[in-house]
């Protein structure tokens, strides 16, 4: 390997073994901490970019939410299709927000957000079928089934009107009270027993007996008791149960001659008390009308009516006595009732109460059943009561349609409300995961980052410590060999290790030590050389006094080089000692090593060449010693 290859591998090689290089290093190390921390500071804000977006999203799925919500009522009040209408946008919104957060968060997530957005296409769907199923149904009365389902309301209420003015009252006949009756005793009072017995009028169902005492003309004040209601069909009998009766079930008797009504027991019957006051002192018409609820009871299947009269004994004149039948079953109100009903129950679908649609439901359906029962029993004309209740019919099938509808409805926004619940949950899981995964990546990031600026500064640090201990252990090397040269210690040599800046002037500094010492030695030498000459001489000098002149002459010309060589010899210790100075200014200005080994050079070259004209004087010296040396033989000769 050549010197300039091992130079090369040496400048390539230790590279960072320079001052340069070690500075460079800690630049490096700097630069590679700042890198880093950037990236880590990149990485965690397009983590946390990404995170924002992720919770910019779920939110804006809230809020909408909660719009949803606020539409949603303002369609239970207003049942407008519109409300449906942006319900179904903003889900649309919430559904591309769900895949824009699903596209932001990549891998993470995925499972959520997929679940995020399965709830809201479903519930997308499901608000889609709600309103085809409203605009279809129609929840008010000028739409859809709904509509239909009124239609034949009006001829409804005015056949029901005709049934209701049809022989709402049957009378039966009036028959006298016997005065020289049977005589009966109860409680110490004694009472005239009549039993009173008629045929029922066949008009159909109705829901009152009326047990009726009156006439004209009558002055009578006593107790009369009401018992055993008896109605009979050939050999079937069946009787009131009075005992079940209240003061308010006679709340609606009346009458001029009543003063007062009771339930209690006569004769070991459960019976009622009349207080009656008959005052007529003229043909007036005065009575006394119990109202007796019937409505349980099937009164048409019978044919005959007897009951039980009892009067405190005393002046009864012509008293007589009657039954009555009233009231028939309120076709009207019932349809009415059904169409309040459904209107609540319609409500009730439109706001999702399954439980209380189902029971208004029940109501409804338990109303139509309870209208053509009873068409069938208070409706005598057949061809009104088949009109009747072919209405009814086509009402109860219209219902039947839309209760199917309302059924799907209702599970639909059950389905709803339990996706609602869901994607409340979903999104409040993922904004919790989010938000963990936020404060977790920037505890990540600091702890980091403080890792990084701890292992970077340990590094500077090291590094820094180990470049001034170097520099500082190299100049104190060069301060000591410097001190030992301008003390005139031309052995002392630079110890210097490495290949770094000083190794390699320390290397100079010693190659030109080497050199100096050479050239001082040659000239100890010469300068030894000269003395023996001269010594030489002299002997010469005293044995030949023919040619002492000339011997002299020489010896002056010897004496004169001599004195010319120790001048230059006391130039040359100048030289050194102004090399000795320079080597000072070198250590005290350590930071200008370049230049002073410029300097350096430059005195090296100005000593080479004083070499090589002290060389010269030598060549001059030894040739004059040669010319004696000559002359000397040419005096022996001579």
């Amino acid at each position: 390997m050549g010197k300039n290859e091992r130079n090369q591998k040496t400048q390539t090689g230790g590279f960072l073994s320079g001052i340069r290089g070690k500075v460079l290093l800690m630049g490096i190390t700097a630069l590679g901490v700042a890198v880093i921390l950037g990236a880590v500071g990149i990485a965690a804000l397009r983590s946390n970019n990404r995170n924002q977006n992720i919770l910019t999203q779920m939110n804006a799925i809230n809020l909408l939410q909660y719009e949803n919500e606020s539409l949603d009522t303002l369609y239970l009040y207003f049942l407008d299709s519109s409300y449906l209408e942006n319900i179904t946008e903003n889900l649309g919104v919430m559904g591309q927000n769900a895949a824009d957060a699903k596209d932001t968060a990549g891998m993470k997530y995925r499972d959520e957000l997929s679940s995020v957005s399965d709830a809201i296409a479903s519930s997308s769907d499901n608000y889609g079928k709600i309103g085809q199923i409203a605009a279809e149904r129609g929840y008010e009365s000028t739409a859809g089934l709904y509509q239909q389902f009124l239609a034949e309301d009006e001829a409804l209420a005015g056949e029901f009107a005709a049934v209701a003015d049809d022989k709402s009252w049957v009378d039966g006949s009036w028959l006298g009270i016997v005065p020289d009756g049977q005589n009966v005793g109860e409680g110490g009072v004694s009472y005239l027993h009549n039993t009173y017995r008629n045929a029922v009028p066949q008009v159909g169902k109705r829901d009152e007996f009326l047990a009726r005492i009156g006439g004209n003309g009558i002055q009578y004040k006593g107790t009369i008791w009401v018992s055993q209601i008896i109605f009979q069909k050939g050999s079937q009998e069946e009787t009131l149960d009075l005992s079940a009766l209240t003061e308010a079930d006679l709340a609606n008797s009346y009458g001029d001659a009543l003063k007062g009504l009771s339930v209690g027991t006569f004769q070991g019957n459960p019976a009622i008390a009349v207080d009656a006051e008959f005052t007529s002192t003229d043909d007036s018409w005065q009575e006394v009308s119990v109202r007796i609820p019937i409505g349980a009871f099937p009164v048409q299947d019978y044919e005959n009516v007897t009951y039980e009269i009892y009067l405190e004994n005393g002046e009864i004149g012509e008293l007589t006595a009657a039954f009555a039948l009233s009231g028939k079953y309120d076709f009207a109100g019932a349809l009415t009732e059904v169409n309040q009903n459904f209107s609540e129950y319609s409500k009730h679908v439109v706001e999702g109460a399954g439980e209380d649609a189902a029971a208004q439901a029940a109501a409804i359906k338990a109303l139509f059943e309870e209208i053509a029962s009873n068409l069938g029993i208070y409706v005598t004309d057949e061809g009104a009561r088949e009109q009747m209740q072919q209405q009814i019919a086509a009402k109860q099938d219209a219902f039947g349609k839309m209760e199917e509808m309302d059924n799907e409805v209702l599970a639909l926004k059950q389905e709803n409300i339990t996706l609602q619940e869901q994607l409340t949950e979903l999104t409040g899981s993922v904004r919790t995961q989010v938000e963990a995964d936020t404060a977790a990546s920037q505890s990540r990031m600091i702890v980091m980052i403080a890792l990084i600026l701890i292992a970077g500064a340990a590094v500077l640090l090291l590094l820094t410590a180990y470049i001034g201990r170097s520099i500082s252990r190299s100049l104190q090397t060069f301060k000591n060999t410097l001190s030992q040269m301008t003390g005139g210690n031309l052995s002392v040599r630079a110890q210097m290790k490495g290949n770094d800046e000083f190794a390699r002037f320390g290397k100079y500094v010693n190659e030109f030590l080497d050199r100096l010492t050479e050239v001082i030695r040659n000239a100890q030498d010469i300068s030894l050389v000269v003395k023996q000459s001269g010594e030489q001489l002299d002997d010469m000098a005293e044995s030949s006094s023919l040619t002492s002149g000339e011997i002299g002459k020489a010896v002056e010309e010897i004496s004169s080089g001599a004195t010319t060589q120790a001048s230059e010899s006391d130039s040359a210790a100048g030289r050194i000692g102004e090399m000795g100075k320079s080597f000072g200014m070198i250590v005290e200005n350590v930071e200008h090593l370049g230049t002073m080994a410029e300097q350096m050079h430059q005195v090296s070259t100005e000593a080479a060449q004083f070499m090589q004209e002290l060389g010269a004087t030598n060549e001059r010296t030894v040739e004059a010693f040669s010319q004696v040396a000559r002359q000397t033989h040419m005096t022996n000769e001579s």
